[in-house]
């Protein structure tokens, strides 16, 4: 799935996630999807799919996702270290139950 496709679907979509085999509906962990942004990865540039949490005082928490063509689920974190973002694989997009 391309980053397009997963900002029309991701209310349909859950994450079964690799570590624990858990699947949780996206719309149970996120409230918005607005679209895409770039990141920087280790001196290049990924284009990634911005989901916000919720808001609180200090503004709305991001987390960002990439799949792939077999609906791998990929996010990104900051390495304030290295002031770059590091991509993982976490699991699988699946789309609900």
């Amino acid at each position: 799935m391309n980053n397009q496709q997963l900002i029309k679907k991701w209310k349909d979509l859950s994450i079964e996630f690799k570590s624990s085999k858990k699947v949780i509906p996206m719309t149970d962990m996120f409230l918005l999807c607005p679209g895409e942004v770039v990141v920087n990865v280790g001196g290049g540039e990924e284009k990634a799919v911005v989901f916000y949490q919720g808001y609180d005082e200090k503004g709305s928490p991001a987390t960002f996702f990439r799949s792939d063509k077999k609906d791998n689920c990929f996010t990104y974190g900051l390495d304030t270290t290295k002031k770059t973002h590091v991509k993982a694989h976490i699991g699988k997009f699946v789309k609900n139950k």
